[in-house]
This record gives structure tokens, sequence and C-alpha cells, in this order.
């Protein structure tokens, strides 16, 4: 099946495609930041395993680092498909201002779990906190069923990347929505032509607002350099 479309906005070049299929046409990057298929996700993505899903594409990653999202009902033991060549960094608590609930589960937490090397320190991140801010606008579930809050994501990218992002379930694009806001060259596949075209236009949105307020967080030399063996 490989790649079935590819689209480039500003600094993101996004897959349409199998991740477990195009990921080995994916050069090295900084660092994985994504939210993958749960294991208890409902059916919403059909009958998948989503622990050999994620063994599968860790094994295709060059990364300096990976960084799971999810939300914290769901069963840790899952990362065991992540091998012993990552070491594990740290786990960090995202929380929402608007809670819910699911049976007796009270909705309104996210977590994230590192792996790999640290990222440099530099004024700002000489160390990294494991609370996040808390997201206080509603996620919009009209876009995607597992929405993750932006802010949330952009604390992710700011603490734990330095290059490349790639996002290998790339969703509705909040990780490259992410990236455009922060300044990352961003990278995401998705299998879903849906929930791609969604991606696209608000990455495309994003970069367009940062063109009107006259910012460029990459500049063309750094995306060149960056991009080699990415964008081909």
């Amino acid at each position: 099946m490989g790649i079935k479309r590819k689209e480039v906005i500003g600094d993101c070049v996004l897959y349409l495609g199998d991740c477990l299929e195009v990921l080995p046409s994916i050069g090295p990057v900084d660092a994985v930041i994504t939210d993958p298929v749960w294991p208890k996700h409902g059916g919403i993505f059909g009958d998948i395993d989503a622990h050999e899903l994620l063994s599968r594409a860790v094994s295709r990653i060059d990364a300096n680092r990976l960084v799971v999202h999810m939300r914290n009902d769901q069963d840790p033991r899952f990362l065991t498909a992540i091998a012993e060549s990552w070491p594990f960094l740290q786990m960090m608590w995202m929380r929402f201002a608007a809670v819910g609930y699911m049976g007796r589960f009270l909705t309104g937490n996210d977590v994230a779990y590192a792996f790999g090397s640290w990222p440099k320190s530099k004024p700002g991140r000489r160390v990294l906190p494991a609370v996040a801010p808390v997201q206080t606008s509603p996620t919009d579930r009209s876009k995607h069923p597992t929405p993750r809050g932006e802010k949330h994501v952009e604390w992710l990218v700011s603490n734990w990347s330095d290059g490349i992002v790639l996002d290998p379930f790339m969703g509705s694009g909040t990780t490259g929505v992410a990236c455009v806001n922060i300044g990352r060259v961003f990278v995401g596949i998705e299998v879903n032509p849906q929930y791609f075209d969604i991606a696209c236009r608000r990455i495309e949105s994003a970069h367009s607002q940062m063109r009107l307020f006259g910012a460029s967080p990459v500049t063309e030399l750094e995306q060149e350099t960056l991009l080699v063996g990415i964008n081909g």
C-alpha cells in the first residue's frame, strides 16, 4: 500500500498511508511524539492489536526519544511494546479544566511517558517538569473520536524536541499544529483518509496564522537541512 498521498505544508510533511509501510522511508528524526491506538479503544479503530501495532511501529523508528501520550485510564502495561533499548525517562501528568465521567472513571486527565535520551539542556529547560499546564479549552470531538489537548501537546513538543518531530499516528493533526505553533519541522503519518484531510486543513490553518502574523519559526536553509531524506 505504501504512501497513498503526500502533502507539504510549510515545514510539515504529511503522508497518507499505513505507518508500518511508510516509516521505513522516513529518515532519522529528533523526537516521536504520538498518541497511538490504545488497548482500550472500544472498537473505535476496529479489530487492532494495539500492543503489536505499537511494537512494530517503534521497531521502524530512528529517533532520539519517544513520547507516548494517552488517557490515564489506559493500562500502562501496554507500553511493554516499547523495547528495552529505549530507556524509560519519566511519566507526565496533564489535566483538563473540564471533567466528565465514563462509568466510575472520572475523565479529565492525560498522561505521557518519555523514553530514549534526554533533550539537551538549555535556558528555560534545565529541568523538565512532570506536570503540564491545565488545558482550559475543550477538545473538539467532531474532528476525531480521541482528540488530545493542543496546550498539552505544545507543552510536550516544547520540552521534548529540538529538531524534526514525527507522529506516526497523526489522527486529526494536533501534534502538527503544535509543531507549527512552536516552530518545529513536522512529519505526520495517518492511515485514515478522513482524518488525514482534517489534519491537512488544521495544519494549513495554523500555518496561515503564522504567516499572517509574520512569524517564520524555521528558515528555508534550516528546513532544507532538516528535511533531507524525508521530503524526497
